[in-house]
């Protein structure tokens, strides 16, 4: 047996005690076990040279025993999974789950495992990023391959102010690579949540570095941005919106070389209505010399080999998406989106499902 494979079977075997262990656990503390479950099919087909199309099928699970220490401090224990359907390997990723949340449901802080998977801003395949991250600052299949994450996170969710702000150490520093991390902020500002008005904003960077050993260029991708939400119920439509931001990208790819650092700005607009679990949105986006490393390459204003695409790049898409609640717990999202990027057009088409099941739950005797 390999050592990955060996990996695999041990944390699946400890994730298995943790559950078995729940009924004595929950005689002392109260004990929630809960599991969670997205099966995922995408697809896109784009003929520009910004975004190569591709086939992505697959699943990712998160088994997790929640140990209730106190009102203000739990620890989560338990097991992640990623599969890719038509790989070689049964888990692409296994990793364990190990969180202490400390604080409330208003304001809590994060170490270990943090929370990445779910979606804070309603349905559509453009909002289904890593945090809730615009597109140009985090590509959106991140969401499939990506919803591990370790660090520390800090979120907050009042009626007036949501804020998730988060660090996720990726990858450490050896002798063959540099560390890797990623992290920033999303937040909105409202009088409440019903408000027409509300205030963005969204920060992310991703850094490779580290002191260790010099096997690499140290490099900084920065992209941010303010922006304004406008929401209003209209009879036909439901509820419509538009979101407007101006973002801000600073990609330094070598601290040794800035000459090659790229300053860029742009502007994204978002329409879309909502009514009855459908969504139908359009947007735009025109850049100047904007780059962000974890950004969906469709908004980048770089091609493939490097150059810088000049006087600028222009983006556009428009999407419809259907929620259907197929249980209490469990949903299914179907979306197809057309895609013009530079002049050229593309399309793309999605399925979600979503499964979240409170296997178990006691309280204190």
């Amino acid at each position: 047996m390999t050592n990955r494979r060996w990996r695999q079977k041990a944390l699946w075997t400890l994730a298995a005690l943790l559950v078995c262990s729940t009924a004595a656990l929950s005689a002392q503390k109260p004990v929630t076990v809960s599991f969670d479950s997205v099966v995922y099919g995408d697809n896109g087909e784009f003929f520009s040279p910004f975004r190569t199309g591709e086939t992505i099928l697959g699943s990712w699970q998160r088994v997790e025993v929640a140990i209730e220490i106190s009102s203000r401090a739990t620890l989560e224990l338990g097991a992640y999974a990623l599969e890719r359907d038509g790989s070689e390997h049964r888990t692409e990723l296994a990793r364990p789950v190990v969180s202490l949340v400390m604080g409330t449901k208003r304001h809590r802080f994060v170490m270990g495992t943090i929370e990445t998977g779910d979606r804070t801003w309603g349905i559509g395949p453009d909002r289904t990023t890593p945090h809730g991250l615009l597109p140009p600052l985090a590509v959106e299949t991140l969401w499939f391959s990506r919803a591990y994450e370790a660090g520390v996170q800090w979120r907050t969710n009042t009626e007036r102010f949501n804020q998730d702000v988060w660090f996720d150490y990726q990858k450490v520093i050896t002798p063959e690579h540099r560390e890797l991390f990623d992290g920033g902020f999303v937040g909105r500002v409202q009088q409440s949540p019903s408000a027409p008005v509300a205030l963005l904003y969204q920060f992310h960077v991703v850094h490779h570095g580290g002191q260790q050993y010099h096997n690499g260029p140290v490099s900084d991708s920065f992209g941010y941005g303010p922006g304004i939400l406008i929401r209003h119920q209209v009879p036909t439509l439901g509820v419509a919106s538009v979101e407007a931001y101006a973002l801000f990208s600073y990609d330094r790819p070598d601290r040794q070389q800035p000459d090659l650092t790229v300053l860029g700005h742009a502007a994204f607009v978002r329409i879309a209505a909502e009514k009855n679990g459908w969504r139908g949105h359009v947007l735009g986006w025109h850049g100047n010399t904007f780059k962000h490393e974890a950004g969906d390459p469709n908004y980048q204003s770089q091609y493939p080999d490097g150059r810088n695409v000049l006087p600028g790049r222009d983006y556009g898409e428009a999407g419809l998406t259907r929620l259907i609640q197929v249980a209490p717990t469990v949903e299914l999202e179907a979306s197809g989106r057309a895609h013009l990027v530079q002049g050229k057009w593309g399309y793309s088409y999605r399925l979600v499902g979503t499964v979240h099941l409170d296997l178990w739950h006691t309280t204190t005797p």
